[in-house]
């Protein structure tokens, strides 16, 4: 709709002028009601006949459409229809009601009130400027008086309908407050009219007990802000005016701190928004710190809020030192993903703090995750070792990132071959980067090594003390890396390899992932003959190809990685006597296509270069070997019926 005057600014009048002219306009609008109770805006007889016939005996649908055409064309006299409708959102019958709630959110939001300014009241209009505005013109007079009247009534039919919203955002019934949710962020979005109204209570359906109910309104808050950026403000201290409210559930705290990690800020102006999200985030640091409550999906939600809004903060080297002791808590007393997010923050708030390097109490820290029991299982391995890598790349204490390097090596002892193999491309790449660490020998002298337990000597106080806390001074630069003859003789082959590659003082190099291609679930993958994922990221041919493959076959020795060896030979040996029999005249296949007992022995014979000598008499031994044998025939015959 169309006001006739809305820049003036308010004229006031006195006290009995206002209430003349009230009485003026109601009587306007009273005799154009009638009229339009008569000719139906207008309309041609026979249409305006079928028109009240559909309203009064029409289907809910066909008297809605009905109402709503007739606003479009007369909204001033259709007062009676609005509140008809209004009246509709309350009624028993939860389909009819959300009609009328989406029919009166559009018209609403695209026809009735005005596009950039809040509804005011009869006396809030210039009523001092009337006779400028008519002009002398009775008509025109009369049309003013009728609209501004409109606009108040107009007023209190929305306050109504927001109300009948608002219930139904806390029905009893999920999709029923879904649709109210919905509608609400709707009206908000479209007009400024009872802005704050709205918002609060959007912003308090983030508690409510539905977890479906609660992430829409995470997702309504977050269009808002994207349709109206200049709210993001008004709604950040909403939000926050929540989650600092007493006795508030930690369900309204995880869904108030999603929503603020979704926050997008623009390209400039935007410091005092982020400081204070920052601000919000650290102070829930400290009270869940201080009240020993780690909720580890709450800390998600705050470390990763607080690590996309940080750089936007610009915050100062005071103010990131202030923020440090609570991080530092956390990574203490956390769980091993939420303890590696805080380290990975602490490690970023350092750099962007004008420091070269982080802290010894961050170095601690880390030091100290490294021999975490939930390290192996954790789906924030690969971020913890790239911190690990890039903490001790820059770290300019040599002994202290000996120390890591150490501990590191120590670790694959123990852990999974997938890990280990990643743990030994990573000092691989550190004695890359930093040379002066990749001495395997160590520094230290015989005597630092042969000094027993109850030397008092010099000599056994400079021995590597592994169990000391600060890696600083564990003396880890006198140990030899000693960790790496064991794991050169590993029975895994290519952590084997990476292993003798590093005593050899040559690179471990990998062009894959090695903690997805040397999983025990990939071995068996491939054990079981499955074809390798197109979208793997392994750029070697082997691995792009089904082991049982002519192809795969057909590979030289060098192109075939080193934990797939025996799939190589095997297969290859397979398809160079798949046409003809064994050396001993029996044939390689039974009737079903399956390698026999018989040619599987005369690989293994093969394979494992062993020489069965013939003779009389039991051999147990012999025996036992046989047995394996047919062991390992049947398992690579299922494989490959499978």
């Amino acid at each position: 709709m169309t006001d006739l005057v809305t820049d003036r600014p308010a004229a006031p009048v006195p006290e009995g002028v206002a209430s003349r002219l009230l009485q003026e306009a109601a009587a306007a609008l009273s005799q154009g009601v009638k009229a339009f109770k008569a000719d139906g805006a207008g309309q041609a007889a026979s249409q305006w006949s079928w028109t009240q016939t559909v309203l009064t005996s029409g289907t809910v649908s066909d008297k809605l459409a009905a109402r709503q055409a007739l606003l479009r064309a007369r909204p001033q006299f259709g007062l009676h229809l609005i509140d008809d409708t209004v009246r509709m959102v309350a009624a028993k019958g939860k389909g009819h009601a959300m009609q009328a709630m989406n029919m009166l959110a559009d018209l609403f939001g695209q026809y009735l009130l005005p596009p950039n300014r809040k509804l005011k009241l009869f006396a809030q209009q210039p009523l001092g400027a009337l006779q400028d505005i008519a002009g002398g013109d009775p008509a025109v007079r009369r049309r003013q008086l009728i609209f501004w009247l409109f606009e108040e009534r107009l007023k209190a039919a929305y306050k109504e309908f927001v109300g009948r919203v608002r219930e139904m955002a806390h029905d009893t019934v999920e999709k029923s407050r879904k649709h109210g949710v919905n509608t609400l962020a709707q009206l908000l979005v479209a007009h400024p009219e009872l802005e704050q109204t709205l918002l609060e209570t959007l912003a308090n359906k983030l508690g409510d007990e539905k977890k479906s109910v609660a992430c829409l309104a995470v997702r309504r808050l977050s269009s808002l802000l994207r349709a109206h950026p200049a709210m993001r403000t008004v709604v950040v201290k909403e939000v926050e005016r929540l989650l600092f409210r007493q006795n508030v559930g930690k369900r309204v705290q995880f869904y108030g701190i999603c929503f603020l990690s979704q926050v997008q800020f623009s390209d400039e102006g935007d410091e005092a928004l982020a400081q204070r999200i920052v601000r919000i985030y650290v102070g829930f640091f400290r009270a869940c710190v201080k009240q020993a409550e780690l909720d580890a999906r709450l800390m998600r939600a705050l470390l990763t809020g607080l690590s996309d809004c940080v750089g936007r903060a610009r915050l100062l080297a005071t103010e990131l030192q202030q923020y440090m002791q609570p991080l530092h808590h956390i990574a203490q007393l956390a769980n091993f993903g939420v303890a590696t997010q805080a380290l990975l923050l602490m490690f970023r708030l350092t750099t962007a703090g004008g420091q070269t390097e982080p802290t010894d109490r961050y170095y601690c820290a880390l030091y100290k995750k490294l021999v975490h029991p939930g390290l192996a299982t954790s789906q924030k391995l690969a971020d913890f070792l790239n911190l690990v890598y890039r903490s001790v790349r820059m770290d300019s204490c040599q002994p202290r990132a000996r120390a890591f390097i150490k501990r590191l090596l120590q670790g694959c002892l123990h852990q999974t071959a997938a890990l280990a193999c990643s743990v030994l491309l990573l000092v691989s790449e550190l004695f890359r980067r930093r040379p002066e660490l990749a001495h395997v020998a160590g520094q230290a002298t015989a005597a630092a090594w042969t000094a027993d337990d109850h030397s008092d000597g010099e000599e056994a106080r400079r021995r590597y003390a592994p169990l000391y806390r600060e890696p600083r001074w564990c003396r880890a630069e006198l140990a030899a890396l000693h960790e790496l003859a064991p794991l050169a003789r590993h029975l895994h082959p290519t952590l084997a390899l990476f292993a003798g590659q590093l005593i050899a003082g040559r690179q471990a190099q990998y062009s894959g992932n090695p903690l997805h291609d040397f999983q025990l679930m990939h071995f068996l993958n491939r054990f079981c003959y499955r074809n390798p994922k197109k979208s793997a990221s392994v750029a070697e041919t082997a691995r792009r190809l089904p082991v049982s493959s002519a192809e795969y076959a057909r590979l030289a020795p060098s192109q075939v990685p080193h934990d797939e060896k025996f799939f190589h030979r095997y297969f290859q040996w397979r398809d160079e006597h798949g046409l003809t029999a064994s050396a001993a005249g029996r044939p390689l296949t039974d009737a079903s296509g399956d390698v026999t007992d018989e040619a599987f022995d005369d690989f293994l014979d093969g394979f494992f270069e062993k020489k069965r000598k013939a003779g009389d008499g039991v051999d147990f031994l012999t025996e036992i070997a046989h047995g394996a044998r047919r062991h390992w025939r049947r398992m690579m015959s299922t494989a490959v019926t499978t």
